[in-house]
């Protein structure tokens, strides 16, 4: 028999038990690890968690089910294993409910009170709702609204529950927390009720459970403000009528809660105070006072003198007695009829006023005794003097020194004072009487004729005055300017009239006579090179004298000789002075004419042009060319030339000294040979000559 032997291991067995099988998601199940023989345990729990334990404890898992309708079944595997590789497994399923998820959505959480809240139900799988509100009130709608109030004096928080509960009776809750902020009391008290503007009113800030406060002052103005300071606000009537004005003060939290409150105050109508016046003027000032008050009853002046009136338009003197400006403080209290007053304030400017007076010695005297002397008695002050003499002048200063006039008559002397503002003035009357006239005027030297005279007229004391010239001509301009024409000797007499009578002075004026100039020429026409001109002086009353000859050449002799040198036509220039100075001139133009000397030579031979006639003419800057028989000559005036052939034919003439015989006749070439020539005229001086020859013409080469 064969025998095996056969290994046996223990026995295992996997196992767990559920105390709750069944549940709303999130479902945490408790697993008791009830296996035996196992030593390693592999768990599946069906939603895709696995997890390994070795031991029994309990295994804890959540399963949830996001399906918000129906249930979700789970089959959770157990396998045991134990160390020599025996495993066993044990299933069993867990159910788990549909999820439930309350939700809420207030419109607000946080408000003043009352507040009023809507809800909106945001829950997920509910069935059933219930609310609570905090505050001892409940509701079981979907959607509720709600009132919640605070009448505390700090903040109230309510917590809000939602209890929703599935079809499945599962249970889900949300919370929120609901704030209600107490509401402020708005509330102030005022110092008074009525006053006169400009009223300052005090105001109390008394308001409860505030944190911000803005004033309305029902005048166009606002102010914001803590509570812990009164508030202070100056109030204007402008109008006629008592103005009533409400005073608004609005308390409000930092969260915005408000409350506002108000009180009227009333201000009375305002006067005002105004005047015009004359502000400013020499002492003594008549200050005219017009009351340009408003709404005004009664009215108090004070004119910083110690003067005082109730008068409505008042006028009042101001006087300054000093040497100073003085200024005047005036005050108008004006008082209406509800007792409110105002007050104007102006200046009065009241300067020094200067009192002129002078006296002035001599009061009469006679030219040319005319000094015054002026002597200043004006009231002592801060003053500026001038004085008007009367006579187109003036002087400055208190005290001046004498004054002398420059001519008679009677002055009206006038003393103005002043200061920078005031002025006086005050006129006195002096007389000087007219000096006799002295007639003079310079003594007047002698001089040729025309002499003209300007007289200087050196009189005093004359208004007119009348000049006879001696010539049968007077002036009666005081410098007269005359001219005499004539020689002679004058006597000048010069009346001066004026104020004080009349005066004659006299004078002598030497006319000294001018020389009376002639000449004569001899002879006017002069030949080159040595013809001579003879000058015959027949002037009159000469003492010197000086001929121009009109080629650069003078002379002081009394009949000169003079040569010329030079061809041309001459003035002659004649200056002739007396033992006085007194001088004359004649010029005489083209006075002496020079011509050239007279010269005229012929050749003996020449040699035509054989190439043919050529008409004569020449140049006597050329005297190289020999092809023409002309003569050389200067100062030739009138010509005639003929030439005779051998038989006594003429066979050329002439008149003119520029054109030669170029050896033709009648247009055929001359045989060569002997010629007659005979030439007569005149030269520029009027010397004629008459001169006879022969020439002889030779051929040249062709």
């Amino acid at each position: 028999m064969y025998s095996l032997p056969v290994t046996v291991h223990p026995a295992i067995k996997a196992g767990f038990t559920i105390p709750v099988q069944r549940g709303c998601s999130p479902f945490t199940v408790t697993f008791n690890n009830s296996s035996a023989g196992g030593d390693e345990f592999h768990w599946n729990f069906g939603d895709g968690a696995e997890t390994v334990t070795y031991n029994t404890d309990p295994v804890y898992h959540r399963f949830t089910n996001d399906d918000f309708t129906n249930p979700a079944t789970f089959t959770v595997v157990l396998t045991a294993f134990n160390a020599e590789g025996c495993s066993s497994e044990f299933t069993r399923p867990v159910i788990v409910e549909p999820a439930i998820e309350a939700g809420i959505s207030p419109d607000i959480d946080e408000g003043c009170h009352p507040l009023g809240v809507e809800f909106t139900n945001i829950s997920s799988g509910g069935y059933t709702y219930m609310w609570d509100f905090g505050d001892g009130t409940s509701s079981d709608a979907l959607s509720p609204s709600h009132l919640f109030t605070n009448f505390t004096d700090t903040i109230v928080v309510r917590k809000v529950v939602l209890t929703a509960v599935s079809e499945h009776n599962c249970i889900s809750t949300d919370t929120v927390d609901i704030t209600i902020h107490p509401m402020p009391k708005a509330l102030f008290e005022t110092d008074k009720v009525i006053d006169c503007p400009p009223a300052t009113f005090i105001m109390t800030n008394s308001s409860l459970n505030a944190d911000l406060y803005e004033w309305d002052f029902g005048d166009g103005s606002a102010l914001s403000a803590g509570k812990s300071d009164p508030v202070q606000h100056v109030f204007d009537n402008q109008g006629d009528q008592i103005a009533a004005y409400t005073v608004h003060l609005r308390a409000s939290t930092l969260y915005g809660c408000t409350d506002s409150t108000f009180h009227t105050i009333n201000v009375y109508p305002a006067t005002r105070a105004a005047f015009s016046m004359n502000n400013e003027g020499c002492s003594p000032l008549t200050g005219s006072f017009i009351n340009e008050s408003e709404l005004g009853y009664s009215y108090l002046w004070d004119f910083g003198d110690e003067s005082m009136t109730t008068v409505k338009d008042p006028t009042h003197i101001f006087f300054n007695f000093s040497d100073s400006d003085t200024t005047f403080t005036i005050s108008l209290i004006s008082s209406s009829r509800y007792g409110c007053t105002d007050t104007a304030t102006g200046y009065v400017n009241v300067f020094p006023q200067p009192v002129a007076e002078f006296i002035a010695l001599p009061t009469h005297q006679v030219f040319p005794d005319a000094t015054v002397s002026l002597t200043n008695v004006t009231n002592n002050g801060p003053w500026t003097y001038l004085w008007e003499m009367g006579d187109g002048h003036s002087v400055a200063g208190e005290s001046p020194s004498p004054y002398t006039y420059s001519s008679w008559g009677e002055f009206e002397i006038r003393l103005y004072v002043s200061s920078a503002r005031c002025s006086d003035s005050i006129s006195h009357k002096i007389r000087i009487f007219p000096a006799p006239p002295v007639a003079l005027f310079d003594t007047v030297m002698p001089g040729c004729a025309p002499l003209t005279v300007s007289f200087v007229n050196n009189s005093l004391y004359g208004n007119s005055y009348l000049w006879d010239f001696d010539d049968g001509t007077t002036s009666a301009e005081f410098e007269p300017v005359h001219t005499y024409n004539e020689s002679g000797i004058y006597n000048v007499k010069l009346t001066v009239t004026g104020e004080g009578g009349r005066a004659y002075y006299y004078r002598q004026v030497e006319v000294y006579p001018n020389p009376v100039v002639d000449f004569r020429i001899s002879p006017a026409l002069v030949m080159l090179p040595d013809q001579v001109i003879q000058l015959y002086n027949l002037s009159e009353g000469g003492n010197t004298y000086l001929w121009d000859f009109g080629d650069g050449v003078t002379s002081t002799e009394i009949n000169p000789s003079h040569l010329y040198t030079e061809v041309g036509i001459y003035d002659i220039k004649l200056d002739v002075w007396t033992e006085y100075g007194c001088t004359a001139q004649l010029i005489k133009p083209d006075a002496v004419t020079v011509v050239g000397k007279g010269l005229i030579v012929f050749p003996n031979a020449f040699t035509p042009d054989r190439m043919g006639p050529n008409g004569g003419a020449y140049d006597l800057n050329e005297p190289e060319k020999n092809n023409i028989f002309h003569p050389y000559w200067e100062g030739v005036d009138r010509y005639h030339l003929e030439i005779f052939n051998r038989w006594g034919t003429l066979i050329y003439e002439s008149d003119d000294v520029m054109t030669g015989w170029d050896g033709y006749y009648q247009g055929r070439l001359c045989q060569q040979g002997v010629y007659v020539w005979k030439c007569t005229g005149t030269f520029t001086n009027g010397e004629q000559f008459s001169l006879v020859g022969d020439v002889t013409l030779l051929y040249g080469p062709q």
